[in-house]
C-alpha cells in the first residue's frame, strides 16, 4: 500500500490543505511550529481513524484530540487520504474524527464503497497490512517522541517492536494471545459462507470474478484469431486493390494529359479574346442604391386613408356637451318603496274600518233583554206531565164507583205520584209556591194511600184519590193561566206584542245590539290605532325620502311624487352620461385614424420626393409625373444591369484564363 496524498479538511492549523507524497520518499521539513507534527498525525489518522465507542476514549486519544483538534471549530475535525493498494485499486478514505459518523472508504475506479473490508467501528486502512490501529501506531507510524526514546534505549527497540507486533503492548497472557489470534483469524481470514465479508470470502469472490475475466479473455483471444485470419484475407484484397489503383493512376495520367490539351486550347482562345485585363465596373454605387431605395419606397408607400364621419374635434365638442353622471338614486330605493307600501296598507286599513257599519238601534225598544225573555217564557203554555193520564184514571174511577162502592188505594198512590211530578215541574218552571204545595199534596196522598192499603180499595176511594190527584194540576193550570194573562198585560204596557215567538226574536235582536255596541267600541279603539299607524307610516316615508336626498315636504304624497320625478330625471342624466365612455373611445379611435391618415400622406409625399431626387441624380426629368419617373428609373436600372452583365462576363472569362494559366504563360502551358 502506498500513500499518494493527504487532505486536511480541518486538522490542527490546516483548513482544506493538501500534501502530495512522491513515489519514493517524501521529506517534510521546516522550522518549529510549521506543522510537521500535524501533517504526521493527519497522515496516521487519515489511514486508521479513531475507534468508535462510548465514553471519552483512551488517554492517548484524548491527548491526540487536545493537540490536533481545531480550536475555532471543534465540531469540524476531518481528514482524507488517497492510497494505492498492491492489487492496483485506488482508495479514497474519509475520516470524520469529530463525529465518527461520516467515515468511508471508496474505490475510485469502481465508485464502490469498500468500507466493509477494513471496518473496525470506523474504516482502518492498516487492516490491509494485517495490522490494527494500535499496532500501526506502535510500529509503522513513529512519532518524534518515540524517536528520541530510541536514542536513550536502543537495545530495547527490537523487543518493543516484536511485542508491539505480537501483542500490541508490553505484557500479555497466553489466553489473551490466543484470543487475539482467533480475532485476527476472524478479521484476516473470516468464514466461507454466502454474504460473509471476510478476506477469505472476498478472495473467493474475487477468484470467481477473475475466472470470469479469464474466460472472457480467452473468448476475446479466439475472436482475435478469427480477426487475424480476416486480416490476412483483407491484406490480399489490398494488394489486388493496389494493382487496380496503379492501372487507374495510368488512366488518370492519360486523362490529365487530355485535360491539359483542352486547357491549352481554351486558354489560347481566351487570350486572343482578352489580350489585356478588362476594366472593372462596380456592381453597386450610391446612385443605384438611391434609385432602388426610391422605387422600394414608392412601391411600399401606404394607400391614402379616406376618413368619414365627424372629426375628433367635433366629437370632443359633443363629449363636452354630455352631462356628468349624477349622484343619488336612479330609481326609488327599496326602503322608500317599503315605506310607501306600509303607508298604503295603513290608509287602506283605516278606509276599510271607516266603511264598516255600526249597529242599527233606532228600531229597538228601550227594554232589558232578560225581561223580554222572561215575558216570552211566561206567555208560552206549559204542558203538565201526567195530566191526561190522571184524567183517564178519574174517568175510570167514576165508572168503577158506579159499579162498585168499595174504595181503592191505587188512585191515591197514583195521585201522590202525579202531585209529586207536578210539584217538581212547577219548581222547574220558576213557580216555587205552587210547586211546594204540589209536593206537599203528593206526600199527603202517598201517606193516605199507604195507610189505606193497596189490595182492596173501594171505587169511591179510587174516585176520591183520582179527584185529589188531579186537583193540583187544575190549580197549577189556573195559576199558569193567571200568570200568562199578567205577562200579556205587562207586554202590552211595555208596547210589545204578547207573542212568545216575537218576544224571543226581539230578545235575540237586543242581545245582538248589545254585542254590536261592544264591537263598535272596539272598532272605535281600533280605528284610533290605525289612524296613529297611518300617521307614523307617513312620517317614516317622509324620513326615508329625506334620507335618500329628497326634497323636504310636509305631505307624503307630494314628497313621494317629487322623489319619483327626481329618480327619473337622474336616470335620464345617467343614460345620457353613459354615452361618455363610448364617445371617448370613439374619439381615441378617430384620432388614431387621423394620425394614420396623416402618416400615410406624409409617407406618400416622402416616397414621391425620393423618386424625384433619384431621377435628378441619374439625369432624368424630375418634373414628370410619378408614374413616368418610375418607368424612367426602371429603364435606367435595366440598362445598368445589362452593362454590368457584359462587364461581369468579360471579367469571368479573364478569371478563367488566369485559372487555366495558373501563374504561367501560354507558351509554358503548351
Amino acid at each position: 500500500m502506498r500513500i499518494e496524498r493527504i487532505v486536511a479538511r480541518a486538522f490542527g492549523p490546516f483548513r482544506d490543505e493538501e500534501l502530495k507524497l512522491a513515489p519514493g520518499m517524501t521529506v517534510v521539513s521546516g522550522p518549529n511550529e510549521a506543522g510537521k507534527s500535524s501533517w504526521h498525525a493527519a497522515l496516521r489518522l487519515a489511514l486508521t481513524g479513531l475507534r468508535r465507542g462510548k465514553g471519552p476514549g483512551t488517554l492517548a486519544e484524548r491527548q491526540l484530540a487536545e493537540r490536533h483538534r481545531p480550536w475555532d471549530q471543534p465540531d469540524r475535525w476531518a481528514v482524507e487520504a488517497r492510497v494505492r493498494l498492491a492489487d492496483g485499486r485506488i482508495i479514497e478514505i474519509s475520516q470524520d474524527l469529530a463525529g465518527k459518523v461520516d467515515c468511508r472508504a471508496v474505490d475510485v475506479g469502481l465508485g464502490r464503497d469498500v468500507s466493509h473490508e477494513i471496518l473496525d467501528g470506523t474504516p482502518d486502512a492498516s487492516r490491509w497490512l494485517g495490522l490494527t490501529r494500535d499496532a500501526f501506531a506502535a510500529t509503522i507510524s513513529v512519532s518524534q517522541a518515540q524517536i528520541m526514546a530510541v536514542t536513550e534505549a536502543a537495545d530495547e527497540l527490537q523487543g518493543q517492536m516484536q511485542r508491539a507486533a505480537a501483542t500490541q503492548g508490553s505484557d500479555a497472557t497466553a489466553a489473551e494471545a490466543i484470543a487475539r489470534l482467533e480475532q485476527f483469524r476472524r478479521d484476516a481470514v473470516g468464514v466461507d459462507r454466502v454474504g460473509a465479508r471476510g478476506p477469505l470470502r472476498t478472495a473467493k469472490d474475487r477468484l470467481a470474478t477473475l475466472e470470469a475475466r479469464l474466460h472472457e479473455a480467452r473468448r476475446q483471444h479466439d475472436e482475435f484469431l478469427v480477426r487475424s485470419a480476416e486480416v490476412e484475407v483483407t491484406e490480399r484484397r489490398v494488394a489486388d486493390a493496389r494493382t487496380a489503383v496503379l492501372r487507374a493512376e495510368a488512366e488518370l495520367a492519360a486523362a490529365r494529359a487530355a485535360e491539359s490539351e483542352r486547357r491549352r486550347a481554351a486558354a489560347t482562345e481566351l487570350a486572343a479574346r482578352h489580350p489585356t485585363r478588362p476594366e472593372g465596373l462596380a456592381a453597386r454605387d450610391e446612385r443605384a442604391d438611391a434609385v432602388a431605395a426610391a422605387l422600394d419606397a414608392w412601391q411600399g408607400r401606404p394607400e391614402p386613408v379616406a376618413l368619414q364621419g365627424p372629426t375628433a374635434d367635433e366629437l370632443e365638442r359633443e363629449l363636452a356637451g354630455l352631462p356628468l353622471a349624477p349622484e343619488g338614486d336612479f330609481e326609488p330605493h327599496q326602503i322608500v318603496r317599503d315605506a310607501v307600501r306600509a303607508l298604503d296598507l295603513a290608509r287602506n286599513a283605516v278606509a276599510v274600518m271607516r266603511e264598516t257599519p255600526g249597529p242599527d238601534e233606532a228600531s229597538l225598544p228601550n227594554i232589558d233583554e232578560h225581561r223580554v225573555r222572561d215575558l216570552a217564557r211566561r206567555l208560552r203554555p206549559t204542558q203538565l206531565p201526567g195530566a191526561t193520564r190522571l184524567e183517564e184514571e178519574l174517568a175510570d174511577a167514576r165508572l168503577a164507583a158506579e159499579a162498585q162502592r168499595r174504595p181503592s188505594s191505587t188512585p191515591l198512590l197514583g195521585g201522590a205520584g202525579a202531585a209529586l211530578v207536578l210539584g217538581l215541574v212547577l219548581v222547574a218552571l220558576g213557580l216555587p209556591l205552587p210547586g211546594v204545595a204540589s209536593v206537599a199534596v203528593a206526600a199527603g196522598l202517598g201517606a193516605w194511600g199507604w195507610i189505606s192499603g193497596a189490595a182492596s180499595r173501594s171505587a169511591a176511594d179510587r174516585l176520591a184519590l183520582a179527584e185529589a190527584a188531579l186537583q193540583p194540576y187544575r190549580e197549577a193550570r189556573a195559576a199558569e193561566e193567571a200568570d200568562r194573562l199578567a205577562a200579556a198585560e205587562e207586554a202590552r204596557a211595555a208596547g210589545l206584542e204578547p207573542d212568545p215567538a216575537e218576544l224571543d226574536r226581539l230578545a235575540d235582536r237586543l242581545a245582538a245590539a248589545a254585542g254590536a255596541r261592544v264591537a263598535a267600541e272596539e272598532r272605535r279603539r281600533r280605528l284610533e290605532e290605525l289612524d296613529e299607524r297611518a300617521r307614523a307610516a307617513e312620517r317614516a316615508l317622509l324620513d326615508a325620502i329625506a334620507d335618500r336626498g329628497g326634497a323636504a315636504e310636509t305631505d307624503a304624497a307630494t314628497a313621494w311624487h317629487a322623489y319619483q320625478l327626481a329618480c327619473r330625471q337622474r336616470a335620464d342624466l345617467l343614460a345620457a352620461a353613459a354615452a361618455r365612455p363610448g364617445l371617448e373611445r370613439q374619439i381615441e379611435a378617430r384620432r388614431a385614424a387621423e394620425r394614420t391618415a396623416a402618416a400615410a400622406e406624409t409617407a406618400a409625399a416622402g416616397a414621391e420626393r425620393r423618386l424625384r431626387e433619384a431621377a435628378t441624380a441619374v439625369g432624368l426629368d424630375s418634373g414628370s409625373g410619378p408614374d413616368d419617373l418610375v418607368a424612367g428609373l426602371r429603364a435606367w436600372q435595366r440598362d445598368r444591369s445589362e452593362r454590368l452583365r457584359r462587364n461581369e462576363t468579360a471579367i469571368a472569362e479573364w478569371q478563367r484564363l488566369q485559372s487555366l494559366l495558373d501563374g504561367s504563360t501560354l507558351d509554358e502551358l503548351a
